[in-house]
């Protein structure tokens, strides 16, 4: 694998929890992004979490990347507000070590994913301590370039 996205769904509406029309926009922002990092690749794997904002924010960068279809599991969709404990993270690396041969690999899902996975990641994988990674916000992620072992939130925000 040379890329890894986790990214955050886009901002939704409460009643159904599908992405609103802003968050429609988050998403497909992110998406050119993240094209406009990897190129044109055919070798993508996207994974998502069982929640319809994280589904439908999958099926955005599905469609830019012309991916046809992406996994859906619970894993990614955890129930509790706090910290992943190091199990969660054990069992989402599980989910991503058949796909380790694609090109990129894409996670869908939520802020308590992405509050503690990528920091963990950039530990077990480039062997830094990171202490003041940035809250990945709705419709935001984490780009792990794992050749070049750096990383950098996407999109990138202005000053």
């Amino acid at each position: 694998m040379k890329h890894l996205f986790l990214v955050r769904h886009g901002d939704y509406n409460r009643e159904d929890g599908d992405l609103s029309f802003y968050g429609m926009n988050q998403i497909e922002k992110l998406a050119k992004e993240m094209k406009s990092i990897v190129g044109d690749c055919k070798d993508y794997y996207i994974i998502s979490s069982l929640a319809v904002r994280a589904q439908r924010s999958a099926q955005i960068i599905a469609k830019e990347f012309n991916v046809p279809t992406f996994d859906r599991v619970r894993e990614l969709w955890p129930l509790e507000d706090d910290d992943l404990t190091y199990e969660e993270m054990r069992k989402i690396d599980n989910l991503i070590e058949p796909h380790k041969e694609k090109e990129v690999v894409t996670l869908a899902t939520h802020y308590e994913v992405l509050e503690s996975y990528p920091t963990y990641l950039v530990e077990k994988l480039f062997g830094k301590k990171l202490y003041n990674i940035p809250e990945v916000r709705k419709g935001e992620g984490v780009h792990l370039d794992l050749e070049k072992k750096t990383y950098q939130m996407i999109p990138r925000r202005g000053l």
